[in-house]
């Protein structure tokens, strides 16, 4: 799935829309599609017609925007929210069971996210100062020398 994680599948009518092209009288001739078959076909992703009503995440614009949202996982389901953020760090973090970290094949992990969230920030918002402050005291924890890995092997 993209950065634009909408976890929504819009109706998919393709199908039906393929179809009707196809069609044939009983005479030969070729069914020319319905208005909302052309309609459809154009907005597949916009079946009510309401993506100009909104700022969307994906509507292909030269800058991507970023994704940003709030899922926390549930005993029957997850809950996500979501929210327009802008700011020049970009962050996503995960939390995990720790024995579902082991036993979870990296590739599906993060279905067993407790919480996940990406966010978009600015260096002096609340946010990235209590990021900065949990990864300081993290580092405390990390006493070995660090091990060097060139980029350029």
């Amino acid at each position: 799935m993209s950065d634009c994680e909408s976890d929504i599948v819009p109706f998919n009518n393709e199908r039906k829309i393929e179809s009707s092209h196809k069609r044939t009288t009983s005479t030969g001739k070729r069914k020319t599609p319905t208005k909302s078959a052309i309609i459809s076909k154009k907005n597949k992703t916009d079946i009510f017609g309401l993506r100009h009503e909104r700022n969307d995440e994906c509507d292909g614009s030269s800058t991507p925007v970023l994704s940003t949202f709030f899922v926390t996982r549930l005993a029957n389901g997850n809950e996500r929210r979501t929210a327009n953020t802008s700011g020049e760090y970009y962050i996503d973090l995960k939390v995990y069971q720790t024995n579902d970290a082991r036993e979870t094949d990296s590739q599906e992990l993060w279905r067993k996210a407790l919480l996940r969230l990406k966010l978009q920030t600015d260096g002096d918002t609340i946010q990235w100062r209590k990021l900065q402050a949990f990864v300081q005291s993290a580092d405390e924890l990390f006493m070995k020398p660090p091990t060097f890995f060139s980029s350029n092997a």
